[in-house]
């Protein structure tokens, strides 16, 4: 199955904006739009089905968003990307390039997930992978997949992802992590990279039937912290290349405040940068903007969902504030029921479904079955019961025994 062709769901989003950057069409706080959107023909949607408006580069990656997504790959282009991995000596089966390969419309192999990942650890550079039976064979030269600088960034995103849902590790190491589910149900995916290692991990069946409910995040990531915890620690470090420069930018126009005007200067943001290039931000329909002004699909959005301040004021506050006054963010967290706890119908019916977080924002689901509801009637079940909660790509899992 490590060879087998599956779909790789959302794991190839860091390399599209790796490559992107590389490109000189974003850097990490570039301002996006999370809106509904048509690219041509296609219509992207989130996983939750809901828009955020405003969102930087960075965030939209953690978080996993598809539509800011398809707004890059859209600028960058599939043909650009395929011919990047090509030259890398990447080959992904699909008829044509087009933009649902950005969202798992292509095959490809946990193998290949593999080889992609380390080039984060690597410097850009893409090397095969030498199996323990190849080893008379001769290494074959590095290729580059990435950027030295567009692979750092990649990773320093990506290693700021938290587990929720973790113990503390036996061993803690930064690790670049990225989870991915294939349209359909039928393919988990997490792959992570530290210095010295990488896990790559697919849950699935082998026959292609779904398995509904299950997430990637849900599923295969918990087996790859588990791997990463019996591996030595790492001996050495993933440096930030000295080309990669920390600026202070502006939103909207997404330039280096140096090159902007105040009085356009709406929000400052500190982005990482390719050897200080600030690039402006993106229209929906991939064009830059020419003014400092709010992309006009964006604007126009925001105002129809009464956003005119802008959902901004949480995105868009310069980092050095968030830094001063922002405490970090607990994981999600569900409230109403402890693990292990044992529920007997003769005595309660139903339980509560809580949380830490907003209603609005959490994905229940039992037995990994989606639950649409915030009350859970105990009468259908009989035996262990797995209740989770998701809020994007974090998630908190309990398990209940109900007795008749």
């Amino acid at each position: 199955m490590t060879q087998a062709v599956r779909s790789p769901g959302s794991t190839l989003k860091p390399f599209i904006y790796g490559m992107a950057i590389d490109r000189g069409i974003i850097h990490t706080e570039s301002l996006l739009s999370d809106i509904p959107t048509h690219f041509s023909d296609y219509k992207p949607q989130n996983l939750n089905e809901r828009f955020q408006g405003a969102i930087s580069v960075s965030d939209a990656l953690k978080q996993s968003l598809n539509v800011p997504l398809i707004q890059v790959f859209n600028a960058l282009t599939p043909a650009v990307f395929e011919q990047g991995l090509h030259q890398a000596g990447v080959q992904l089966h699909h008829q044509q390039a087009n933009l649902t390969v950005g969202l798992g419309g292509t095959g490809t192999n946990l193998q290949t997930l593999a080889e992609m990942y380390r080039s984060l650890a690597t410097e850009g550079k893409f090397r095969a992978l030498n199996m323990v039976r190849d080893q008379q064979r001769a290494p074959e030269p590095d290729k580059m997949l990435l950027s030295a600088e567009s692979s750092w960034m990649v990773f320093n995103t990506l290693s700021a992802i938290s587990a929720s849902d973790r113990v503390v590790p036996r061993v803690r190491r930064e690790i670049a992590w990225k989870t991915g589910t294939s349209y359909g149900y039928r393919d988990f995916w997490s792959v992570g990279v530290s210095a010295d290692y990488t896990v790559a991990v697919w849950v699935g069946r082998p026959d292609s039937s779904p398995v509904v409910g299950y997430l990637g995040a849900t599923q295969a990531a918990p087996i790859m912290f588990d791997v990463f915890d019996q591996l030595p620690e790492d001996a050495s470090r993933v440096h930030q290349p000295a080309t990669v420069k920390r600026q202070l930018i502006c939103w909207p126009g997404g330039r280096a405040k140096s090159v902007s005007d105040d009085a356009s200067c709406a929000y400052q943001k500190y982005a990482y940068t390719r050897n200080g290039l600030t690039p402006p931000t993106l229209e929906s329909d991939g064009d830059f903007v020419v003014t400092d002004n709010w992309p006009e699909a964006l604007s126009v959005w925001q105002q129809q969902q009464h956003m005119t301040s802008q959902g901004q004021a949480e995105q868009g506050r310069s980092d050095q504030e968030q830094s001063e006054h922002k405490q970090p963010e607990a994981g999600i967290r569900i409230l109403s029921v402890n693990n292990g706890q044992h529920y007997y119908l003769s005595q309660i019916d139903s339980i509560a479904l809580k949380s830490n977080k907003k209603p609005s924002e959490v994905f229940w689901y039992v037995n990994h079955q989606p639950f649409h509801g915030r009350q859970l009637d105990l009468t259908h079940y009989q035996g262990e019961l797995t209740l989770t909660a998701c809020q994007g790509l974090q998630c908190d899992k309990r398990v209940i025994v109900v007795h008749r």
